[in-house]
């Protein structure tokens, strides 16, 4: 089969934030604010494994916000 033919299942908000060890709603959160690549369908967020290991490559080594509230890309 063709590559380009092949479509890579969207993840749950549940889903993707298994597989980046986060709670739900902390990604539900930084997704609303823009700062993590999704796509809203609906009510509901999508993502897609292969972008969200491109986006946890890109912020490798960076210090992340203590604040809760504050989220990676957010300006104050």
């Amino acid at each position: 089969a063709d590559d380009e033919s092949l479509f890579e299942p969207l993840l749950t908000a549940e889903e993707a934030a298994a597989h980046l060890r986060m709670h739900t709603k902390t990604l539900q959160r930084i997704a609303r604010a823009g700062a993590v690549p999704c796509l809203r369908m609906g009510k509901y967020w999508r993502f897609r494994l292969s972008t969200l290991d491109l986006w946890v490559r890109s912020h490798e080594n960076e210090i992340q916000p203590a604040v809760p509230h504050q989220v990676i890309g957010e300006k104050p």
